[in-house]
């Protein structure tokens, strides 16, 4: 493995660098209070958010709220409901035909069997 490797001396700088400064003293920043004329405020820009999330609340606000999703009970309550009116609808049209005509006969027990398996 070390026929593969190539061994080099790290290479150190014969004369130092004047530009760097090894105390740092000179790299602190001085807070100068000359204006920048692209920063804001930090009233002006409290009030700019302030504005816009009043501005985005409203936005949601009025949005079209979408209605809640009946759950599954409530779907098949709905369909128990449909059913029974219908069965209601037909029995009441059997028995207004079976006082109309002498010859037709209720067919009593089909629609026990279907109220009953509507019940189930």
């Amino acid at each position: 493995m070390q026929n593969y490797l190539i061994k080099l001396t790290p290479v150190q700088s014969s004369t130092p660098n004047l530009a760097i400064d090894p105390d740092l003293a000179s790299a602190t920043l001085i807070d100068t209070e000359t204006p920048d004329p692209n920063l804001v405020k930090p009233q002006a820009q409290r009030e700019l958010i302030d504005s816009r999330l009043a501005h985005l609340l409203e936005q949601q606000l009025a949005a079209p709220q979408k209605p809640p999703t009946p759950t599954k009970s409530e779907k098949a309550r709905a369909r128990w409901e449909a059913l029974n009116s219908a069965l209601n609808k037909a029995t009441l049209q059997y028995q207004e035909k079976e006082k109309k005509d002498k010859k037709f006969k209720f067919p009593q027990s089909m629609m026990n069997n279907i109220y009953q398996f509507n019940n189930l």
